[in-house]
């Protein structure tokens, strides 16, 4: 069985916005405004990886560096990517 709190793996289903702060709240607007700005989120403000297993790819000092989601279903719209990287991001 794969420890998810070792590996840090999670999945994107499209509840991130129920546990951030609303944008009318200045807490809401700076955490919003900075999971757009790395990719995690759309402008938006739907998550990029809805829908994924999402993998953490750390650098050496332990900080997360990269992200890789997985679609999990298989009856996804046409054209749809299975794989998803942050844009911008080296793919590894």
């Amino acid at each position: 069985m794969i420890d998810s709190d070792h590996f840090k793996l999670g999945c994107a289903n499209r509840t991130l916005g129920m546990w951030v702060p609303q944008w009318n709240r200045e807490a809401g607007e700076a955490i919003r405004t900075r999971l757009q700005g790395v990719g995690v989120s759309r402008e938006s403000g739907h998550e990029r990886f809805d829908g994924s297993e999402v993998f953490p790819r750390s650098d050496e000092a332990g900080n997360v560096a990269a992200l890789y989601g997985r679609k999990i279903r298989d009856n996804l719209s046409a054209g749809t990517a299975y794989h998803m990287y942050l844009p911008g991001r080296v793919r590894i």
